[in-house]
């Protein structure tokens, strides 16, 4: 069988599928976080009320930075100024992301002044004459953030924002359950065995799947991204390794599969894992993937 051409790999890419499961959990999950948070930042101006915000909740400095519209860089290169006024030496910045609230929560003073910061830094002589205004304007707590505090649609985005890799992750791993629940019954129905999360022999990526009998093997890499990113030209290139050393195998076939719109808006590492495979499939084109083993395991 002739691998299909990339214009029929093209017009049969699934951009986007929907699973309900995954819908109905993030919809629940997405309102739970909302009804928790509002009581916990509805008294930010208050006295001490980012003070208490801060050690009362894990995600505190990226609720604030997002609430704020603050660039998350430019906080980061702020905090690592308050630390050095403070004899801080150091070779690596805190992360708001990871570790930057145990940090402060373990020192005070520099928490002291990162609340003040966040509370009327713009206003702030221990910042105004050292920090520009374009970058200080937005450090602030006023009746406009309080405003976007009593907006369920603002929170809501806010809060979905942060779960975006959590929930994307989820439709690849759903997609890779929709492929092997298609593979491993026909692997059944002939005798195979299906390996999961496998690398391949004198190959140093894992293969998705891998179809073998004896010595024989399909090797099958899959991925479906919704969104882009450097990670898709790591992978591209793993792939070409594998090509590479499996393509003049006669024991050896490689399938690769892709969907989802954020392959097509990485046209050039798409075409790449395209060209360095045997058969290139997709959900719409994977039918035919019981053809390709029969033809490659010479089953009669």
């Amino acid at each position: 069988m002739d691998k299909i051409s990339w214009d029929v790999a093209f017009q049969n890419t699934t951009f986007f599928f929907v699973n309900s499961s995954i819908e109905a959990f993030y919809e629940n999950e997405i309102t739970q976080r909302v009804n928790a948070i509002i009581p916990k930042i509805a008294h930010l101006n208050e006295e001490n009320g980012v003070l208490k915000f801060i050690k009362g909740d894990e995600d505190s400095l990226s609720t604030l930075i997002t609430l704020l519209g603050i660039s998350g860089e430019r906080f980061k290169r702020i905090v690592s100024m308050i630390r050095a006024d403070y004899g801080h030496i150091f070779d690596t910045e805190w992360d708001y992301k990871t570790n930057m609230r145990g940090k402060l929560l373990e020192n005070p003073k520099i928490l002291e002044d990162v609340c003040e910061l966040f509370q009327y830094g713009y206003v702030s002589p221990k910042f105004t004459s050292r920090i520009p205004h374009l970058i200080l304007q937005k450090f602030r707590i006023d009746e406009t953030i309080l405003t976007r505090v009593n907006n369920a649609d603002f929170l809501r985005e806010l809060v979905q924002t942060k779960l975006d890799v959590e929930y994307y992750t989820k439709y690849k791993e759903a997609y890779h359950d929709i492929i092997f629940d298609r593979i491993e019954p026909i692997a059944n129905k002939y005798g195979l065995v299906v390996l999961q999360n496998t690398t391949p022999p004198g190959c140093t990526y894992p293969a998705a799947l891998i179809v073998k009998s004896g010595s024989k093997m399909i090797v099958i890499n899959e991925s479906y991204n919704l969104t882009t990113g450097q990670g898709q030209t790591t992978y591209q290139r793993n792939l070409a390794q594998m090509y590479s050393t499996l393509r003049d195998n006669p024991n050896a076939m490689v399938i690769n599969m892709l969907d989802g719109a954020g392959w097509i808006g990485r046209g050039s590492d798409s075409k790449q894992i395209y060209h360095n495979c045997h058969h290139f499939l997709n959900l719409k084109t994977i039918d035919i993937i019981e053809q390709i083993i029969i033809d490659f395991f010479n089953i009669g």
